[in-house]
């Protein structure tokens, strides 16, 4: 995904953007060090563009209320069967069967549906998408093969 994202840049910015995500890590990070340093620097705008709008630290990063999960049941009642009757074992510190204290956790995430090219997925889309549109997205990407759902 990454190299298809960034076909078109050139190799200095594609170096530097590997750097600033193995050095600093954090979205907000890297782009308050791009509007404070390297300002002359070629590759620096590009960067910061691809920093800026191709890229998350976290879920609510520029896409307002977008939610993936619309049917929270349908999720719980899977993560539920999952954890009571095919994970039976752990290491260390596993706690057997469904956890409610981490699903309420987990089940507030929110993350945005994004295609190949690291665009949003219905970009204007402000309620949680729909069933229908999690399964077209997932044709589009190739993960459910069409005709299957």
């Amino acid at each position: 995904m990454f190299m298809d994202a960034t076909k078109n840049l050139s190799v200095e910015a594609r170096t530097w953007i590997i750097v600033m995500a193995t050095a600093v890590k954090n979205k907000e990070r890297i782009l308050q060090e791009l509007s404070t340093k390297f300002l002359n620097a070629p590759w620096r705008e590009t960067v910061y563009q691809f920093y800026l709008n191709k890229t998350v630290t976290k879920n609510s990063d520029n896409i307002g209320p977008t939610k993936l999960l619309p049917v929270l049941e349908d999720q719980r009642a899977y993560e539920e069967d999952l954890w009571n009757n095919k994970i039976t074992k752990g290491g260390r510190n596993y706690e057997k069967g469904f956890q409610l204290k981490y699903w309420e956790t987990r089940s507030k995430d929110r993350y945005p549906l994004l295609n190949w090219d690291m665009t949003k997925y219905l970009p204007n889309q402000e309620e949680p998408y729909t069933k229908a549109q999690i399964v077209d997205w997932l044709k589009l990407t190739g993960e459910v093969p069409a005709g299957r759902a």
